[in-house]
């Protein structure tokens, strides 16, 4: 056998160095890239994150919402690296964000989306996640994720269809139910008061201080967004401006649930290709805004069809 150091192989000698020093170069550069990107990351202490539906199934079309709740232990966390879930088969409509400090206990975010069911089926949405360095684990690169959501998509029609048998079989049944749970509300009261009795006569009871008062946060109110298409439609029916398409078109762009200063193109790339006839009325909206004044009335006259055809005029 040939030895590679040998003097008969010292080209085999110098290449396997070669390729030595390459391996070692490669995995110090991608060390060092890992190592920068985890400098890079914010330090948080994230004890809680967790998406939550208001519905487990829904109709399809119908709005409803998702709350995403991410909780760090420092004060004046910047929560900004934080990755919102992807939906499947769930337009967005609109979202809301707040970002409150805790008295003692860091930083709470609540980030509110709107949604609405595509298709009937099943709608996924993937969890949150966020990545940090934990001081309080050594202040090593940590990925904190949400859970995942499932939510039932159902059809319109099948939630529209309505049977007296089964209202009067609900009905029957919710009679009984309340029936059941007077009695054993009755019996349990009857029974906490005899036990009560019989504490009272065998010891003495230690007043204790009133409970202080828990101020309850009231949940931010749903803008019906709507109801703020169909008046701007009558508005630009009532007089046919320049100045009243632009705020239907404001308004259709809130309902389809575009960013501030997003685009027309920006936004069809996201508004699903079975709501044919919103895409249309989106499409119309702009060309009334922009439109040059010969072509203006027929411009405006194309938005009011497409609202009447989506029965909001």
């Amino acid at each position: 056998m040939l030895d590679i150091c040998s003097p008969s192989g010292t080209t085999d000698c110098l290449a396997a160095s070669k390729r030595i020093c390459s391996s070692s170069f490669v995995a110090l550069l991608l060390l060092a890239a890992g190592s920068a990107r985890a400098q890079g990351l914010p330090q948080l202490t994230i004890t809680a994150l967790s998406v939550t539906s208001e519905r487990t199934s829904a109709p399809e079309g119908r709005a409803f919402h998702l709350t995403i709740h991410l909780h760090a232990r420092q004060h004046g966390a910047d929560l900004s690296s934080l990755i919102l879930p992807d939906v499947v088969n769930l337009s967005i409509l609109g979202d809301e964000k707040h970002t409150t400090p805790v008295s003692g206990d860091g930083t709470d975010y609540i980030e509110i989306l709107t949604v609405a069911g595509v298709a009937p089926g099943e709608a996924t949405v993937s969890p949150a996640y966020i990545d940090a360095r934990d001081p309080t684990r050594n202040d090593k690169p940590f990925r904190f994720s949400s859970n995942a959501l499932r939510i039932k998509i159902a059809s319109t029609s099948q939630n529209e269809t309505f049977s007296w048998r089964q209202a009067a079989r609900k009905v029957g049944l919710s009679a009984a139910q309340i029936v059941i749970a007077v009695a054993v509300l009755v019996t349990f009261g009857f029974m906490l008061v005899r036990a009560r009795s019989s504490l009272r006569r065998r010891r003495s009871f230690v007043t204790l201080p009133r409970a202080r008062p828990v101020t309850v946060r009231a949940a931010p109110a749903t803008i019906d967004r709507a109801a703020e298409v169909r008046s701007a439609a009558s508005a630009l029916s009532a007089q046919l401006t320049r100045e009243r398409a632009a705020a239907l078109r404001a308004a259709l762009f809130a309902f389809a649930g575009a960013r501030h200063d997003e685009t027309l193109s920006s936004l069809l790339e996201r508004v699903p290709d079975e709501q044919q006839t919103l895409r249309a009325a989106l499409r119309m909206a702009e060309r009334a805004t922009f439109v040059d004044e010969a072509h203006l009335g027929a411009a405006i006259e194309d938005v009011l069809d497409a609202m009447r055809r989506m029965g909001w005029l």
